[in-house]
Parts: C-alpha cells; structure tokens; sequence
C-alpha cells in the first residue's frame, strides 16, 4: 500500500475565513492559561496569547473553532477522494495547554498510479487541486499513514517502500516523531538523538518503560502493526455550516464565503460522483428569522465555478433583511450529470449547453416563477392541452401529429387559442367534416364539442359546437 496524506498546517485559522489582510489570531484558553493556535502574523503555535497581545496590539483574538475545523477537513478528505480510496482523517485534540491539535486526510493511492501515470503526475495533480481550495496543505507519501504525516510534517521527498520508510527513519532527529512530549523528553534524558536508535531498542524494554502506547505509533510508523481507522464516507445529504466573523450587511460581501461553499459542495460531489439538482443557501440574522435562498438547476452539475455564477446572479438581486451572522448551505437532491460528448458534425451539444446555461442564470436572476417552459398534457380539451412550468433540460420539443385531409397536412390544433373561447352570433361556414370531442366527466369539468375548421375572408378559424346548448364558440386562429 501507499499513502498520500494531505497535513493543512493553517487549519484553526482557514477554518475561519478570515477576511484579506486582517490582523488575526486564533487562541485556545484551558483554564487560566491561554495561547496561540495559529494567526496571520509569524507567532509561533503555543505562544502566550497576552506577551502576544502586548507585543501586536493591533491583533485581533478569535476563539478556535473544533465544529468548523472538522468540516473543513471533511471537504478536504471528499477532495481526497478524486485520488484513491479509502480515505482517513484524523482530528485530535491537544493533550496540554499549549500543544496543536493533531490533523491530518490520508487517502491509498496505490491501485491509481497508473491512472495518473505515476506518483510524480500524481503528485502534481494532487498540487493543482490544492491549490484551487482554501487549506493551506503539505503533502507526504509512505507506505503507512504514520510516516506518510510524518513525510508531510518535515515537507520531505516520497518514501515509496517500507525498506526506503526504514532507511530515512535511521537518520531522523528524535524530536520529529510524533510522541508525547513526556516521552519524547525522557529518550532524550536517556541519550538518545535518533529514530534509529529508537527502533533499535528491544521492544519489551521499551513497553515496560513507555508503555503500550508508545510501542503501537512506533509499530504503525514502520509498517509492523496495521493502522485501524474508520474510513470517511460522504453522507447522503449535504450540509455545511460557515460561521461569519462578524456580521456581514451587504450581499456583495457574502461573495467570498458563498464561492468557498461552492467549492466544497463540489468536491462533495465528486467524491460521491453525482451532481446536484437543487440546494438552498440558509442566512442566519441577529434578532431575525432566517432567510434563504433556493437554487433549482436544469441539470444536475458538480461544476463550482458554474454553482457559483448561478448563486451569485442571485444574492447581487438579494436585499438582505438583517446583517448576516452564519451561512448554511443545504443539498439533498442529486442526480448523475450527463457525461459531454465530443460533437463530430456540428456543435449542437455544446448550443444545447450554452442554452442551458442562459437558462439557469434567468432562472437565478429573475425567480423560478419568471422563467417557464411550455408543453403537452394529456388531455384532449384544447384549453388544458398546453402546460406552463420549469423548463426541462434535455426535452424534446413537443410537437402535435400531423393531420392529413382537406387541410393540407396542417396541425390539428391552431396556435393561436383564445381564453375563454368567443361566442358567435350564428353557424359559420364550415369546412370538412367534424372533430368531436368528449371528456372531462370525471374531474368535474365536462365538455362534449364539435369542432371544425372555418373560413372568414383570407383568416382561417377554429370553431366549435357546444353539443349541450347548440352554441356556437370561436376558440382558435390559424396565422
């Protein structure tokens, strides 16, 4: 096996989406003392937040959050997805005041190899990827998920075999392992300096010292003792919750955290390869009701640039009724997107796209109720004949049978109804024979007609006989 592990070392502050080039510090507080976890200046983790504050003073303190940590690194793990499977993410709190927390997204990359063309394309695809999502990542590679985060913390070149792991581990300082400090410190009381050292000691001396603890990360490090660890699986419906730093009052500046929900909506997507058909964007207010926004896609899509330009042709239309606090977006409709295929003799699927794509921003921009689609219902009255409603991606155009006879081949019905249909003084002069029709008992509405085409100088019409009263009804023109 090997393992590619995506460590974020800036996880507690991207977590957060802090806004461009604000002073920002995330600390954590355990009773008295409290620190720095991570921040936009070079404050190294686990410094004293109030020699930090005297320092800075122009620095802003947030307090961590664990909630938002562990969804961005579950949206790191379905991007992981794209190279291999399983996938595995660790999120550990620190032991002590003062320590980071322990995170990491490992995903087995050796069954892809030779999809990529090799770990170097691999690796350089893994970049590109990274490089369009908000976590600031290093990448290691191992042939266990120990030293794969190992590889990843020390930035070093890929070990792509246990023998090649056993010999960069010969010469690592000591501290490097990731060990409780305790421990750590006690080798070092004991005149050790290297890893190799280490894993040259008899394992029962080290147990009875250490304990087991210490013995199993060294085991799993080397590849001597699987590594257990519940696989990460995409849940059936979607939902991510970004909190704001504080309130935002304009639309225009809910741009920024919206094109990161979309980006992580779509690497839910590909991880589950599917698409998504409808989602919700949810605000929450000070002292207000929540307000949302719900987005319907003629076909389903997993493109973020493509979910972006749609939310955003919305919330720039969007008057916001209270300063937003949170963000929670909301999908569980999806369905396969359909695969395009490369057109030989004409550009008709990428025309079909292209219309789509109008379609949707319309729709975006104008509501669902402004845009709408015409088709057939299947009933034979000529006032229900016709529907109005979303538009269908991918329809057929909706045409009525030909009709043979004294007119020419022309539809059976004009284009032209009228509502209601106009009552006439008296018969016309019909031509051909009649089109009854008779339906509608059962829901209430019957009709029982003679229909008919008529002539009325160069116009030709569309007449009826109401068979209940003998009336007569004009209800179409042919143009």
């Amino acid at each position: 096996m090997l393992w590619l592990c995506l460590l974020p070392h800036r996880l507690a502050l991207e977590a957060l989406t802090p806004p461009a080039d604000a002073p920002l510090a995330v600390t954590e507080r355990r009773g008295p003392r409290r620190w720095v976890v991570a921040s936009t200046l070079p404050l190294p983790a686990g410094a004293d937040w109030g020699a930090v504050q005297a320092l800075h003073p122009q620095l802003r303190a947030v307090g961590r959050n664990a909630r938002a940590e562990r969804a961005a690194l579950e949206s790191l793990a379905y991007l992981a997805y794209r190279f291999g499977q399983p996938v595995h993410l660790e999120l550990r709190e620190p032991a002590r005041p003062g320590e980071a927390p322990v995170h990491a997204v490992w995903v087995e990359i050796a069954a892809s190899l030779r999809l990529f063309g090799g770990l170097d394309a691999l690796l350089a695809e893994a970049r590109a990827a990274l490089g369009g999502q908000p976590l600031s990542c290093r990448i290691g590679v191992a042939p266990t998920l120990e030293g794969a985060a190992l590889a990843a913390q020390l930035d070093r070149p890929a070990a792509r075999d246990r023998q090649e792991l056993w010999d960069w581990l010969q010469g690592l300082p000591l501290p490097a392992l990731r060990l409780p400090a305790e421990t750590l410190a006690a080798l070092r009381d004991s005149g050790l300096r290297r890893a190799g050292e280490l894993l040259a000691l008899p394992r029962d001396a080290l147990a009875r010292r250490f304990g087991a603890g210490a013995i199993g990360y060294l085991d799993r490090l080397t590849g001597r003792a699987p590594d257990l660890r519940p696989a990460v699986r995409p849940p059936p419906r979607y939902r991510r919750r970004l909190d704001l730093l504080g309130e935002v009052d304009s639309a225009e500046s809910l741009l920024f955290p919206a094109r990161r929900l979309m980006q992580e909506l779509a690497q839910y997507l590909r991880a589950r390869d599917t698409g998504v058909e409808r989602f919700t964007l949810r605000m929450r207010h000070a002292g207000r009701a929540p307000s949302a926004l719900e987005l319907r896609l003629l076909a389903p899509s997993r493109g973020a640039e493509h979910l972006f330009q749609l939310l955003r042709e919305r919330l720039e239309r969007t008057a916001l009724p209270a300063a937003v606090r949170e963000l929670e977006l909301c999908a569980e409709h999806f369905a396969a997107p359909e695969a395009p295929q490369p057109d030989l003799f004409g550009g008709a699927g990428r025309r079909d796209a292209e219309w789509r794509q109008l379609l949707e921003k319309l729709i975006a921009r104008l509501g669902a109720d402004a845009v709408l689609g015409l088709g057939l219902a299947a009933d034979h009255r000529p006032e229900r004949a016709c529907t109005t409603g979303m538009p269908v991606a991918g329809a057929a155009p909706a045409r009525l049978p030909p009709r043979g006879g004294d007119d020419g081949g022309r539809a059976p019905r004009p284009p032209w109804l009228l509502d209601p249909p106009r009552r006439l003084a008296g018969p016309p002069a019909v031509l051909g024979a009649a089109e009854r029709i008779e339906s509608g008992w059962w829901d209430g509405a019957p009709v029982a007609r003679d229909y008919y085409t008529a002539r009325a100088g160069d116009a030709r019409l569309w007449v009826f006989q109401d068979r209940a009263d003998g009336q007569w009804y004009l209800q179409g023109i042919w143009a």
